[in-house]
């Protein structure tokens, strides 16, 4: 995979605002479903599914996102402090 694309760095500030709202409250997602999901993200987002996925695939592959452990799902890298 060739770097990233600038609709990568949308998805990324889009999973940190999901994050940032806390304690497990999100703003918008389908019932049952988790809002860090390629089909919330593609409604919130208007990103093609396919694309969602992709641009996280080139997030993770180039360390700008982590899988979350828990969840298993892709979260943005939180900066290293020193």
């Amino acid at each position: 995979m060739n770097g990233i694309k600038s609709q990568d760095i949308v998805v990324l500030l889009k999973l940190v605002s999901q994050e940032e709202k806390g304690s497990g409250e999100f703003q918008w997602s389908f019932k049952g479903e988790a809002p860090y999901s390629v089909r919330s993200l593609e409604t919130l987002l208007g990103i093609s599914k396919t694309e969602i996925n992709a641009s996280i695939k080139r997030s993770l592959s180039t360390g700008l996102a982590i899988k979350d452990l828990d969840s298993g799902s892709a979260k943005a890298q939180s900066p290293q402090s020193s």
